[in-house]
């Protein structure tokens, strides 16, 4: 079976580090180099319920979108939060990786398959990487047929399974440019109403960002920061199984299936 440094070198060949944002902390949490790894499986956050399950299944690399170690730490408390989910991961001999903004960026990556999955035709980087204009945060791009932006919304709510989103702007509106940035893209507003774009879909959309999109004449739909990430760790699981296959090493990997809502709809 392969070190885990040789599952890491091949996981970054699809999503390079290089393409994480400097503020972030993509790449391996915790986890010995020389383990050897036979078991992965793919969660939206290293939460302790998570990797209870991935110790059930006897998983020894755990692939999250959203890092455990995100601040710089002073102190670990080994009974809730980051230091229970350190703790478990220790004690079962699960590594932690975290495919963040890497995965937001990546060609082929997040926000390329929202974009696929929402029905974006000549999807392209909303605000491409100097040095890599081919990657970089959310998409933009031409929906086949015009639609109202009520249809959109149901679009959302279909594709994304989400009982609820948010619209900002006129339902009966004619959509046909969309940007998308799965997450927390709101900042994007201003350069997606710059780029042409009739509709923004993202999450985490606070109340000011609401009212400039108002302002700015497009549509904004908050359809929620898990929401717009989620269906996406089915596509990241996909990826590293084929590009196992490819290396020719017999490594399971698995969709984590505890991960639950902080939100209840009422």
């Amino acid at each position: 079976m392969p070190k885990l440094k040789e599952v890491l070198r091949h996981i970054e060949e699809i999503f390079d580090p290089a393409l994480a944002a400097r503020w972030d902390n993509t790449g391996l949490q915790l986890g010995d180099p020389d383990r050897e790894t036979v078991k992965v499986m793919v969660a939206l956050d290293p939460l302790p319920e998570v990797i209870r399950e991935a110790a059930g299944k006897k998983i020894n690399l755990l692939v999250t979108h959203h890092p455990l170690f995100f601040n710089p730490i002073k102190s670990l408390d080994l009974s809730s939060g980051e230091g229970l989910a350190t703790a478990l991961c220790i004690k079962n001999s699960i590594s932690l990786y975290a495919a963040h903004t890497s995965f937001d960026r990546a060609p082929g990556g997040l926000n390329d398959f929202l974009a696929e999955r929402l029905g974006i035709i000549n999807a392209r980087p909303l605000e491409p990487m100097d040095d890599n204009p081919g990657a970089g945060f959310g998409r933009i791009g031409d929906l086949k047929t015009p639609i109202t932006a009520s249809a959109l919304v149901a679009r959302v709510k279909k594709v994304l399974s989400v009982k609820e989103v948010r619209l900002t702007g006129e339902p009966d509106r004619k959509i046909k440019t969309v940007a998308v940035c799965g997450g927390s893209g709101a900042d994007l507003l201003e350069l997606a109403a710059d780029s042409g774009a009739d509709a923004f879909i993202t999450g985490d959309v606070k109340y000011h960002q609401a009212l400039a999109a108002l302002s700015l004449g497009i549509c904004l739909i908050d359809a929620g920061h898990r929401e717009t990430e989620l269906p996406a760790m089915e596509h990241l699981a996909a990826r590293l199984r084929e590009k196992f296959r490819e290396n020719g090493w017999k490594i399971s990997v698995e969709n984590c299936l505890t991960e639950v809502s902080p939100w209840e709809v009422i």
